[in-house]
């Protein structure tokens, strides 16, 4: 099932560079230009991702979250401000996962945002990786005082338990005098980080490739409306200084 992003803020440009950076098979994006219209989407379509705008039309940012929250719309959901480039607003003491800075790094929001379904994933795959394509010899714990099983401190924290295991999550044996240890943990790991590394390496190129035109569009609509926003103020300025010294 896809997980919905709600983006709230009045650039519209940021609904397409997030529908690239985010998968189509596994995220819904949507977006709103005001507070009121993100409002009325959260109680039709319940998203569980908001990316929220500080300064919004109609219902602030904050104004908002205090919305959602009363409503509890919250309590399943994560929620992200977003803040304009030079905005100094005051975020301490809500309850949000983040606050995400123009101009934003589409990179690390898609990390931080996709973290928790990425390490499902790997689960996943290290769960799958634990069957043995073929037969290994039985091992026994050999039955010590104190010390019944040998740890392996590889110094990775298994996605099983709290325990430190082996990159698959086992509590590996002593063998039985006579029998060899299995060797079918190390292979299994090595070809699990090849393909994981395979699949990384395909994926960060082709999000790269997808990236790039939108990012680029939308740099450039941010600068050609800065330039705007300046040209307007020094023609501005211009004109109360005409009209200053017409009537002096």
């Amino acid at each position: 099932m896809k997980k919905k992003i709600l983006i709230a803020d009045r650039d519209a440009s940021l609904k397409d560079a997030f529908r690239v950076i985010f998968s189509d098979d596994k995220y819904e994006i949507l977006y709103a230009e005001n507070g009121k219209e993100a409002e009325r989407l959260a109680a039709e379509v319940r998203p569980e991702i908001y990316i929220v705008n500080v300064n919004l039309p109609k219902t602030a940012g904050i104004e908002l979250y205090k919305k959602l929250h009363k409503e509890k719309y919250l309590e399943a959901a994560r929620f992200f401000f977003m803040k304009d480039e030079n905005d100094t607003t005051e975020l301490i003491g809500y309850q949000a996962e983040g606050v995400i800075e123009k101009p934003i790094n589409f990179f690390k929001v898609h990390e931080r945002i996709s973290r928790e379904d990425d390490v499902i994933e790997l689960k996943e795959v290290v769960i799958e990786a634990q069957e043995p394509s073929v037969p290994v010899a039985p091992v026994v714990p050999v039955m010590e005082p104190k010390e019944e099983t040998v740890k392996e401190e590889t110094g990775f924290k298994s996605f099983m338990g709290g325990e430190r295991r082996d990159v698959f999550g086992e509590i590996r044996t002593r063998p039985a005098a006579g029998l060899e240890e299995p060797v079918m943990a190390p292979a299994l790991e090595e070809e699990v980080k090849r393909v994981l590394t395979q699949v990384m390496d395909e994926a960060s190129a082709k999000m790269a490739e997808r990236l790039s035109p939108v990012i680029g569009r939308y740099v450039e609509d941010y600068t050609r409306r800065t330039l705007l926003e300046v040209a307007e103020k020094i023609i501005r300025e211009e004109i109360e200084k005409l009209l200053k010294e017409s009537t002096a």
